[in-house]
C-alpha cells in the first residue's frame, strides 16, 4: 500500500491500549502533529498526569529527556552548561559553539588591535592640526593683532575642523547598522545568530570618541592661538 501522509494520519482515530493493574483500558486516540526534533512519542500533559495518578506503579519523577527552547544553539554558554550538568544533546546543534570560541578570541584581539589604531589614529590627527595651524600661524598672528578675538578665532577653527569628524562617526555608524542588518539574515541561514542592529555600546563608544576629536582639536587650537599672541 502507498504511504500514508501526514495529513491522513492526523485524520485516522486509533485505539490506544494501557494495561494496568487492575488490566487493560482502551482510549481513542488520534495524531495532532509531527516534530523532526524529538524522537519520541508526546502526549497532552493531562493526559499524563491522569495516566500516571490511575496507571503508574513508579512514583520516581525525575526526567530522562529535557527539551531546551534557544533561539541561538551555537552558544558557548549554552554548551558549558550542559557539560556542567552532565547532559548530552545532538552534537549537531552545538557544532557552532567551537567557532564562536574561535570568533571571541579574534573579536578580542581585534579589540586590542583597534583600540591601538584609534590611539594612532588621534595622534595624526594631532599632528595634522598642529601643522595646518602651524602653516598658518602669520595669518592667525596678523589676525589677532588687527583685533580679532582670540575666542573668536578659536569657535571659526572648531567649526571648520570638528564637524567633519561627526559626518564621518554618522556614516560610518550607518554602514556598520547595515551591514550588521544584512549579515545577521546570512548568518541566520547557518544557523548562526547575532543581533540585527549595532549594540548601544558602540554608540556610546562613537560619542565618546567624538568628545576626544573635540577635545583634541580644542587644546590644540586654543594652545597655537595662544603661542601667536
Amino acid at each position: 500500500m502507498p504511504h500514508l501522509t501526514p495529513e491522513a494520519l492526523k485524520i485516522i482515530s486509533f485505539k490506544l491500549t494501557i494495561q494496568s493493574p487492575a488490566g487493560y483500558k482502551e482510549y481513542r486516540a488520534h495524531i495532532a502533529g509531527f516534530s523532526n526534533r524529538i524522537t519520541s512519542i508526546l502526549v497532552p500533559q493531562q493526559f499524563n498526569d491522569f495516566a500516571n495518578k490511575n496507571f503508574g506503579t513508579d512514583n520516581s519523577k525525575t526526567a530522562a529527556r529535557i527539551v531546551i527552547r534557544t533561539k541561538d544553539p551555537g552558544n558557548p554558554q549554552l554548551t558549558e552548561y550542559l557539560k556542567k550538568n552532565n547532559l548530552t544533546t545532538d552534537e549537531d546543534k552545538t557544532r557552532f559553539s567551537k567557532y564562536r570560541k574561535i570568533v571571541s578570541i579574534v573579536v578580542n584581539i581585534s579589540w586590542a588591535t583597534g583600540a591601538a589604531m584609534l590611539l594612532f589614529a588621534l595622534l595624526v590627527f594631532t599632528l595634522f592640526i598642529q601643522l595646518t595651524i602651524a602653516g598658518a600661524r602669520q595669518e592667525i598672528s596678523l589676525l589677532i593683532t588687527l583685533g580679532t578675538s582670540p575666542k573668536q578665532l578659536q569657535k571659526f577653527l572648531l567649526k571648520r575642523f570638528f564637524p567633519i569628524n561627526i559626518i564621518i562617526t554618522i556614516v560610518v555608524l550607518a554602514l556598520l547598522s547595515v551591514a550588521q542588518y544584512f549579515l545577521k539574515n546570512y548568518l541566520q541561514t547557518q544557523n548562526i545568530y547575532i543581533m540585527p542592529y549595532i549594540s548601544w555600546v558602540t554608540a556610546v563608544a562613537a560619542f565618546v570618541i567624538l568628545m576626544v576629536l573635540w577635545l583634541v582639536n580644542y587644546t590644540t587650537i586654543k594652545k597655537y592661538i595662544s603661542l601667536t599672541r
